[in-house]
């Protein structure tokens, strides 16, 4: 059986973890959203035109571009945020 502070120091640990793993899973939401944002305009546009499949082509293109440049800015933000907190954490050794 598993004692009062060993099952905290379990949940503890389980919510450190999921704290950090939040902004990698909101990148990945954000990622699959939009790409199916633009693939859904792409289709909707193709449909109303008559131009199928050339459009929905395009906007999903055009989405994983977007995507991808999300991604990139996003871990670009999250590299700068953590240099900035393990400087803060280790002091002013300059």
């Amino acid at each position: 059986m598993m004692t009062a502070q060993k099952q905290q120091t379990t949940w503890h640990s389980v919510s450190e973890t999921l704290r950090d793993a939040m902004p990698y899973l909101h990148m990945g939401w954000q990622f699959l959203a939009t790409i199916l944002l633009f693939v859904a305009m792409g289709w909707a546009i193709d449909a109303w035109l008559g131009t199928s499949p050339w459009l929905l082509i395009v906007f999903s293109m055009l989405g994983s571009a977007a995507a991808l440049y999300y991604m990139i800015q996003a871990s670009n933000q999250m590299a700068r945020s953590e240099k900035k907190r393990k400087s803060k954490s280790s002091g002013n050794d300059h």
